[in-house]
């Protein structure tokens, strides 16, 4: 078959002219034109990876973000919250706050993988500074017999949810990076069941 007067523009176009004729679609238009034909889906998927590159997002936040994404897939956990939706809706706004959502299982690694990133466990109402210790005590208030195991829609995230604790560190002299952590109390993929969007980034043994 032959290509669509379509297909030729998008093909003999440069990257600055797909990345211009792609700026006012919505995703789902997108993703719907890659499932028209082969050639068509080649390109959709060179456009994604240029705009919707995990690994450059995450390094806004992070030094090393394949750590990062490393400790997705050991927690499990996910990312999500208002960075992930402008990083999805294609903002041009930078964002400032990520949230990470992990068990109780992956609460230490996470703490110790933001501190090592240089960021500071900021305890808010708590007393206790040394966020090691906080997990711990957190893991031993919480027995796996407690959690909450239902994961349809009639329960929202904060059901989910027991506590947020938040981490801060200097970026780009005056501006801050705030990674704001979710401990939840069941299972990820029910969590995932109880959000109202799918606006998250998460690891490919999570999707898969």
């Amino acid at each position: 078959m032959l290509p669509s007067p379509l297909e030729n523009m998008l093909a003999y176009g440069d990257e600055r002219f797909v990345l211009a004729f792609f700026e006012y679609w919505d995703p789902p238009s997108i993703f719907l034109l890659g499932m028209l034909n082969f050639r068509l889906r080649n390109l959709v998927h060179h456009y994604r990876a240029a705009v919707w590159n995990v690994p450059k997002f995450l390094s806004g936040w992070f030094r090393d973000p394949e750590a990062a994404l490393v400790l997705l897939a050991a927690g499990p956990g996910l990312f999500c919250g208002p960075g992930v939706l402008q990083f999805l809706d294609r903002s041009s706004t930078e964002a400032w706050r990520l949230d990470l959502c992990v068990g109780y299982s992956g609460l230490v690694a996470v703490g110790k993988f933001l501190g090592a990133e240089g960021y500071n466990f900021r305890p808010g109402n708590l007393r206790i500074r040394d966020f090691d210790l906080v997990a711990i005590m957190e893991a031993a208030h919480f027995p796996d017999a407690y959690l909450k195991m239902d994961g349809d829609r009639s329960s929202t995230q904060d059901d989910h949810a027991s506590r947020t604790f938040r981490f801060v560190k200097i970026h780009r002299g005056p501006t801050l990076r705030v990674v704001v952590v979710h401990l939840l109390r069941c299972e990820l993929h029910r969590f995932v069941f109880s959000m109202h969007s799918s606006n998250y980034i998460a690891s490919e043994w999570f999707t898969n």
